[in-house]
């Protein structure tokens, strides 16, 4: 895509996105009688926010409690303690248990219960934006897969870390290191755009 028509796209993005549903819509209405392929295009950014937001609009994991499938084996993996819990999904400390080498990893599955069809293809949804992300600031795919119940699973590399803000407090860290910081999340961010993912929910915690 050109540069040009990029921009075009993501200010269009940006102006509809402060729109309330119905005000969307008619704008929407009058771009496609203006410019047919131009209204594809942003509705197609449109579709690719509404999936990554519901991804990444969650914090990856939040406190959860113990629970009795401590040491229980998911596909090659065997899980160690839940992390947290938010939305459809659960996260779990997991390591690599299947001889072949030893990594411990975030493992994100499908909360117990969700096996309705169109929540597994959400969670798949999650699969390919995981994929599509490649940057050393992020918490890259590992491995993805269904074990033999039939539960899919996210291998995420796990990371220990804590909210950028109790960072920054707990190491009386300057303006300008704080600001370096920020700049590493915008690489982040700008990466994510670049990849046609909008967060809209940048906070700490996420």
């Amino acid at each position: 895509m050109e540069a040009s028509r990029w921009r075009q796209l993501s200010c269009l993005l940006d102006q509809l996105l402060e729109l309330p549903e119905p005000a969307r819509e008619q704008r929407l209405l009058r771009l496609r009688e203006d410019d047919p392929s131009l209204a594809d295009d942003v509705e197609r950014l449109l579709a690719h926010e509404r999936d990554s937001h519901e991804f990444l609009a969650q914090p990856l994991w939040t406190a959860a409690p113990e629970d009795s499938r401590v040491g229980t084996r998911v596909g090659p993996y065997r899980l160690l303690r839940p992390l947290g819990e938010g939305g459809m999904g659960e996260v779990w400390l997991a390591e690599r248990a299947d001889g072949l080498y030893e990594r411990q990893v975030a493992l994100k599955l499908l909360r117990s219960g969700y096996a309705d069809p169109g929540l597994r293809q959400r969670f798949s949804r999650e699969r390919e934006i995981l994929a599509r992300l490649q940057h050393p600031n992020l918490a890259h795919l590992l491995d993805a897969g269904v074990d033999l119940q039939g539960q899919p699973y996210l291998a995420l590399a796990y990371v220990e870390g804590e909210p950028i803000t109790a960072y920054c407090q707990r190491l009386a860290l300057p303006l300008e290191r704080r600001l370096q910081l920020m700049l590493q999340v915008c690489a982040v961010v700008s990466h994510a755009h670049a990849n046609l993912i909008v967060h809209r929910d940048l906070k700490p915690s996420n």
